[in-house]
């Protein structure tokens, strides 16, 4: 290599180096605080997300986003924050036909409503360019009526007993070949959770 040429590559590589010395310098900074700045964002909305549940069954607002930056010291200072609870995921759909029958019933207590959306946006106007969504009713039972209750409602002969069917059963009971329609012989919508007699459950100590 000529002595010209071998300096020429030098200096195209210093060039080169500095060059994106300087870029780095340059870009960094920016990209670091952008990233931050995501992440404020993230964090506020799980927060907005984990009250969104209880703050729609009361009517309430969402968080101020001023008062939970100051409280979380989350820097989210600009940009468009919006909560909301709606139905449309694809088990609410398929199952809402299904859902509003059964729904006359009285103990029915399986709202499709259950999804909470928390999503971010420069303005009102443009789409949200980070969101979260969660369930919050999984439809677990709360309770130990409810252990009952929930798959009674979704048994299809439960009606028969929410429109008083058992009194036409007693009539019917009056007859002597109809004595097994009698309400405590055939009871519509039955559930019971203690399916196993108490008498056969293990009551010692060691016994597998």
């Amino acid at each position: 290599m000529k002595p010209n040429a071998s300096g020429q590559a030098l200096l195209e590589s210093v060039l080169v180096i500095a060059v994106t010395g300087v870029l780095l310098i340059g870009l960094i900074p920016p990209l670091l605080q952008s990233l931050q700045q995501r992440y404020h964002q993230g964090q506020h909305l799980q927060l907005q997300l984990q009250q969104a549940p209880l703050r729609s069954a009361f009517n309430l607002p969402s968080l101020d986003r001023d008062w939970l930056s100051e409280v979380s010291g989350l820097n989210v200072t600009d940009g468009n924050t919006s909560v909301t609870t709606d139905a449309a995921y694809p088990t609410a759909t398929v199952l809402h036909p299904i859902w509003s029958i059964l729904s006359v019933q009285r103990d029915f207590s399986l709202p499709t409503t259950n999804r909470s959306l928390a999503g971010w946006s420069a303005t009102e106007d443009t789409p949200p360019t980070l969101f979260f969504s969660a369930l919050s009713d999984d439809w677990s039972p709360h309770t130990q009526a409810a252990l009952q209750t929930r798959p009674q409602a979704l048994t299809s002969t439960q009606m028969l007993q929410t429109i008083g069917f058992h009194h036409i059963q007693e009539l019917m009971a009056w007859l002597p070949f109809a004595r097994e329609f009698a309400p405590n012989n055939l009871r519509f919508g039955h559930v019971d959770i203690d399916v196993v007699p108490e008498k056969k459950l293990c009551q010692q100590r060691d016994c597998s």
